[in-house]
């Protein structure tokens, strides 16, 4: 079994005691993050219409941000049997072995860790982000929606666009009040990006937190990477955006500009910024995996793995550890994650973290 996804809990039990200390990645100010207070390029947000505690949403509605209509033929997702609210789920990719056709994902149930089910199937549209073990996000690109699950109804929403303002999705908050996406204006005569900009909006106002570097279009040549470009951490007070640049059509990938920022809000609080000349191959930042009970951040930095906290701020972690697909269990007690073999398979890992996740 292949799990293709992020891992909002399941039960795990190590014996490692990881503990490291070095260096600390540079945290640098922004000078580069913009306040704004409009959406050009699309429609404004509008305010949430209020839903009394326990309404179950319609078959199909629009979001209350970037609210939009729905599709005339909806997405197939089919679910049975009941989710717990505290259930550990997980998006996973269930092929057989060796690798065939690669099928589609589905949402199982590890609440029964000797029996896990699968309690939703999506045939037609991949989940893009799992929220909780109720709400999950299908689409991409610039359009999408809020799906609840096991009842399989949807929120849609539709971000601004227009024929040279391009966007793409990064993650919807866990309280549902917030999506952040990424606004890039292209170049007509070369197709690259010439400005990208982070977007965080809300139905009261929209800010732009990071303006970053130019990026070249295309993702040929792409390294095995599947990092997410962001997500909330699970109390939504802090967000990370991690930052890919991609490589020239027909070129191969570069990983030189890459960066990671946090952000309390839309005030950055922590960042881990290229040095001078770009980052050694393999050196930059990549996987990074919030604790599911505390404001912890994991992420990967050259073959260490650093962690950081709003108060401690960023220390290695583990030290000749370049892992990938990292989760971590509901209780915040263990951390499992792949390390590649020199002849291209993957072995997993269990390991203990500090009491409360900290």
């Amino acid at each position: 079994m292949v799990i293709g996804g992020a891992i909002i809990g399941l039960g795990l039990n190590g014996a490692a005691n990881p503990s490291a200390s070095g260096p600390l990645p540079s945290a640098v100010s922004s000078s580069s993050m913009t306040p704004s207070s409009a959406v050009s390029g699309g429609p404004s947000p509008t305010a949430p219409t209020p839903t009394p505690a326990g309404t179950p949403w319609p078959a199909s509605s629009a979001f209350s941000i970037f609210p939009a209509q729905p599709p005339a033929e909806l997405p197939t997702i089919t679910c049975s049997g009941s989710i717990g609210a505290s259930d550990p789920v997980a998006l996973v990719d269930l092929r057989p072995t060796p690798p065939s056709v690669s099928p589609p994902l589905v949402l199982r149930d590890y609440a029964d860790l000797a029996n896990p089910r699968t309690a939703c199937t999506f045939p037609t549209w991949a989940p893009t982000q799992l929220i909780d073990a109720h709400h999950l996000v299908l689409g991409g690109g610039g359009s999408g929606a809020v799906v609840e699950v096991p009842e399989v109804r949807f929120k849609w929403f539709q971000l601004p666009s227009s024929a040279t303002v391009a966007s793409e999705f990064i993650a919807v908050s866990p309280a549902l009040d917030e999506i952040v996406w990424l606004k890039a204006t292209p170049n007509n005569e070369t197709g690259d990006y010439t400005k990208r900009e982070f977007h965080v909006t809300t139905a009261a106002g929209d800010s732009v937190v990071a303006t970053l570097p130019d990026e070249p279009t295309g993702f040929c040549g792409a390294p095995i990477d599947y990092s997410k470009r962001g997500a909330f951490s699970h109390s939504g007070e802090h967000l990370y955006i991690l930052d890919q640049p991609r490589g020239l059509q027909g070129t191969s990938v570069t990983t030189s500009q890459y960066s990671l920022r946090v952000f309390a809000g839309t005030t950055l609080v922590y960042s881990v910024l290229p040095p001078s000349g770009g980052w050694p191959a393999g050196a930059h930042p990549a996987y990074p995996v919030w604790s599911p009970i505390s404001e912890t951040l994991y992420f990967r930095l050259s073959d260490d793995v650093w962690r950081w906290t709003p108060g401690a701020g960023a220390s290695r972690f583990l030290a000749g550890v370049p892992w990938f697909n990292p989760t971590i269990s509901p209780d915040g007690r263990h951390l499992a994650y792949a390390l590649r073999n020199a002849d291209g398979s993957a072995d997993a890992y269990l390991a203990d973290l500090p009491e409360a996740g900290a």
